[in-house]
């Protein structure tokens, strides 16, 4: 009986790390499949840093001219608050 009884728990403890491999396998893969959608992404992200930076100084040059109008309209009303500028005129009172 007590033979039975190690035999039976020799047979467990190889099922239970059979089954542990059997989980870690399954998760290697799905980790390799997770970083080469990463690494995609990254390579996504990459491409659209290079398309944008030829955007950037041509963004500067439309943001100071709406800089510019927003102040023009804010102190000919008086109803504005000025955008943020190193040229931006006082308040009109």
């Amino acid at each position: 009986m007590k033979n039975l009884l190690v035999l039976l728990t020799l047979v467990e403890i190889v099922l239970l790390v059979v089954v542990l491999a059997g989980f870690l396998i399954a998760l290697v893969a799905t980790l390799r499949e997770l970083s080469k959608t990463v690494e995609s992404i990254g390579g996504g992200v990459r491409a659209v840093g290079r398309h944008s930076e030829r955007v950037g100084p041509t963004l500067r040059t439309v943001n100071e001219a709406l800089e510019d109008a927003v102040n023009a309209v804010g102190t000919g009303t008086g109803n504005r608050t000025p955008a943020r500028s190193s040229s931006a005129l006082p308040p009109h009172e």
